[in-house]
């Protein structure tokens, strides 16, 4: 009885730790860095109203611009050894024409599918299930 006992406690703590680790983990290359969105499943960006459409990545998640509002995410971010995983997108709720909401919508939507990366120069790459590129950024200063 005192075996099961221990052994249900170390698969509940070990279950608990993984858990907990699942939050964030980013690739401390990458932490702090700023990119901007050059091209969105394969097609140029439209330009915004006010700023190009931008990510950076920081310790806890991302944060950005998506062409109309500003966005982070909950917290639920991998990115690490080419794989990312990027969950619960949180932005404004601002309209800034059917055209750029689109397109943010679409941005947003891109970013919560990509599940692999590659980094090429100055270039970042997001990747889809299906292998196809779904994000083009470039980061302006190599860091």
């Amino acid at each position: 009885m005192k075996i099961s006992t221990f052994f249900m406690f170390l698969f509940s703590t070990l279950l608990l730790l993984a858990g907990c680790s699942i939050g964030h983990s980013v690739d401390q290359n990458f932490v702090e860095s700023e990119w901007h969105l050059v091209q969105l499943n394969g097609h140029d960006v439209m330009p915004t109203l006010h700023e190009e459409i931008t990510m950076t990545i920081t310790d806890e998640g991302i944060e950005g611009y998506g062409g109309c509002n500003y966005f982070s995410n909950d917290g639920k971010f991998f990115m690490r050894s080419g794989e990312v995983s990027i969950k619960g997108i949180v932005s404004g709720a601002k309209s800034c024409g059917t055209e750029i909401n689109d397109q943010e919508n679409v941005f947003y939507h891109a970013l919560i599918t990509a599940n692999t990366y590659r980094i090429s120069g100055n270039r970042l790459e997001l990747y889809d299930d299906n292998n196809q590129l779904v994000l083009l950024f470039e980061r302006d200063n190599m860091q």
